[in-house]
């Protein structure tokens, strides 16, 4: 549905024009709602001054001073700009980046109750392949930098379906094998040396995250707290161009984007011109009329905004497009006309996630690190500039001349090499000055330690050294002590990012695979990640209910105990009285989930190529041994039974040799008495 008046925008909204889901509104009226609730969000924001304070922001995080000139000449004066903000930042980055991703994979996915432990194990795999894919780390760098400097920023979750031309290479023939004397022999041929291409194509199946600027999403203004999940509507505003708008095509839930003819008129004369964004910056002829933003200036490293034409190709074109999301759908509005999307939400939550520095109580928006020390930034250029405008007059000096006429009136303006006209009677002389104060040193120091104890970003941060003042580096204590509480000030925020940004994250990709990631796909990664073919089932990846926990900072700790635990665990298990007790309870311990515990806490990669399966020559060569065995160990008891039967034979043959030589000094009629005497007692020999 396209509006043709303003008029029609501003049009109030009657009860019943918005429908519950899963009913939808019409769509002129879903029109009128995303613009209205724009609107009213938009001047929301700048009444709070929020637009001014980004571009203060800009301008701290470039240090950038205008050139300053001595009063009353053109002798340029000290405007030396302090990277104080942009020092800082740049030194919380790498702490903040290797505290997240200092594991491969930097997150484990403990199984839920009814998911089993390979299963958990095969959707960490995909989802640290995903990772990889879609550049998970880039756009978390960008995330985190814009937090520090803003202290606000989102990430957009979205599910990128496509496919893209390759071409692969293939030999055109085989090569020829010949006979010889000593076998077969494989000869190259003309046709084996050549190579041809083969057009394919490469299916994209999978989730991602992008980073979205400060400026480029309007969130709920009653919106109290910093985790934009919560927020009751976001618009995320974008400018594609015609070839973004093809893209779409065919996408679910586009199914009110116009023909491809209709879309052109748009682009070619008399062609639409792109909506501004008032968050963006805006000229002197806008509705506000208000002045002009930063980003309208030539300002130095600033991109051009985005409304603007960038190319001379018209199918590069930029139009304003608004999506206008909420729990339960989505409306997206092209330049404020056009209804191309009137759908239900498919993800079934809102597909942002946020986080801030500092957090302020009852406010979504947060402060960073630009606005907590602007006034720091600025009182050491004010003071290191005085400082060399002081060092400049000393330098070149200030000169008093003589002259024939009154000591002049006007106001004296000094400046580095200036003269000022006198009826002094020494003539040509300099004006002394006092010394330099020392105060001005010190000011600066101290504006420094109370930037540091503000960010954390101290000497241990930024260079790795431990601060030279005071006891407190003396020590072995002392050291542990301060780089503790270093520690618990980036950890504090490091948790921040994990549990509104990482973890959600991880949360959001799983049940996107869920929905849409193919068994085949799953089959596919799994096989190529852990180097042999996945034989279980990809269904279980996808019902798998997980818990994911980073495994950053106190997680970093907790496993060191494990691994030192780990040894007397494994002796435990491995011993002959608890294999004994399972045997009694019909159980038994499973040695590889043991060895892949060892692999996990200890982080050795490669577990696929040291523990792999048996092949056949393997069965056959442990077959052998264990027969080769069994006959050993037959033999060897057939020898110990014969060596026992001679033994026992040698015994028997004893005996009776014994009692043959005793029975021979005994007289029969004596040995025939004594047996009626004593039964079967033998008599005793005299």
């Amino acid at each position: 549905m396209i509006l043709n008046a303003p008029a029609e925008i501003y049009d109030d909204i009657k009860p019943g024009d918005i429908p519950v889901v899963p009913n939808l509104p019409e769509d002129e009226e879903a029109c009128k709602l995303v613009l209205k609730d724009l609107n009213l969000a938009e001047y929301y924001l700048l009444a709070k001054g929020m637009t001014v304070e980004w571009d203060k922001d800009d301008r701290l995080f470039l240090f950038r001073m205008p050139q300053a000139f001595w009063e009353g000449s053109s002798v340029p004066r000290s405007s030396l700009g302090m990277p104080l903000i942009m020092e800082h930042i740049e030194s919380i980055m790498p702490q903040v980046m290797n505290a997240l991703f200092n594991d491969d994979p930097p997150f484990e996915a403990d199984p839920m109750p009814k998911t089993s432990l390979p299963a958990a194990r095969a959707s960490k795999v995909v989802l640290n392949y995903q990772l990889d894919e879609m550049g998970f780390k880039e756009e978390t760098r960008l995330f985190v930098k814009e937090i520090l400097t803003y202290g606000t920023d989102y990430a957009k979750l979205l599910w990128k379906s496509y496919s893209y031309p390759t071409m692969t290479w293939k030999r055109e023939g085989p090569p020829e094998v010949r006979s010889t004397d000593a076998g077969p022999i494989i000869a190259a041929t003309k046709q084996s040396k050549r190579s041809k291409a083969v057009n394919g194509e490469v299916v994209v199946n999978m989730p991602a995250v992008e980073k979205v600027h400060v400026r480029h999403l309007v969130v709920d203004p009653s919106l109290r707290g910093p985790d934009i999940r919560k927020a009751k509507y976001v618009i995320h505003r974008t400018y594609p161009t015609l070839a973004d708008l093809e893209d779409l095509r065919g996408k679910q839930g586009y199914d009110l984007l116009p023909p491809k003819e209709d879309l052109l008129q748009l682009f070619f004369p008399p062609k639409e011109m792109p909506e501004r964004s008032l968050l963006e910056g805006r000229s002197t002829t806008s509705v506000l009329n208000t002045g002009v933003s930063s980003l309208d200036i030539n300002m130095e490293f600033k991109a051009m905004p985005r409304w603007q034409m960038a190319s001379n190709d018209p199918n590069l074109q930029p139009l304003e497009c608004l999506e206008y999301w909420t729990r339960e759908k989505c409306i997206v509005v092209l330049n404020r006309k056009l209804v191309i999307k009137n759908d239900i939400n498919p993800f079934g939550f809102l597909p942002f996630l946020s986080a801030n520095y500092i957090d302020v109580p009852d406010s979504f928006y947060g402060v960073g690190i630009a606005k907590l020390l602007g006034g720091e930034q600025r009182l050491q250029q004010g003071v290191i500039n005085s400082r060399l405008d002081d060092l400049a007059l000393r330098l070149s000096g200030t000169f008093i001349r003589k002259r024939g006429a009154n000591t002049p009136t006007q106001q004296v303006r000094l400046r580095p090499g200036g003269i000022i006209d006198s009826d002094d009677e020494k003539g040509i002389q300099m004006i002394q000055y006092p010394p330099a104060i020392t105060d001005a040193f010190e000011e600066v120091a101290q504006s420094d330690m109370r930037a540091q104890r503000r960010t954390g970003a101290n000497e241990m941060v930024t260079q790795g050294s431990v601060p030279g003042q005071g006891q407190i580096g003396r020590t072995a204590s002392g050291v542990n002590a301060l780089s503790a509480g270093v520690g618990a000030r980036l950890g504090y925020f490091v948790d921040q990012i994990a549990q509104l940004y990482f973890i959600p994250a991880l949360e959001a990709f799983h049940k996107m695979n869920a929905m849409w990631l193919d068994e085949d796909q799953i089959d596919d990664i799994l096989t190529s990640e852990m180097g042999e073919d996945y034989k279980g089932d990809a269904l279980d990846v996808k019902n798998a209910r997980l818990k994911f926990r980073m495994l950053a900072g106190s997680k970093m700790r907790a496993r060191q105990q494990q691994s030192q635990s780990l040894p007397m665990m494994t002796q435990f298990l491995m011993s002959p009285d608890i294999q004994g007790a399972l045997s009694d309870q019909g159980k038994k311990l499973d040695v590889s989930q043991v060895v892949q515990m060892w692999f996990d806490v200890t982080e050795t990669p490669g577990r696929q190529s040291l523990i792999v399966d048996l092949t056949d020559e393997d069965k056959k060569r442990i077959a052998a041994k264990n027969e080769a065995a069994l006959q050993t160990n037959m033999e060897a008891q057939q020898h110990q039974h014969a060596m026992e039967q001679i033994e026992q034979k040698g015994i028997t043959q004893s005996g009776v040799k014994v009692f043959e030589q005793l029975a021979g000094h005994i007289a029969p009629e004596q040995m025939a008495g004594a047996m009626q005497d004593d039964g079967n007692q033998p008599p005793q020999a005299t």
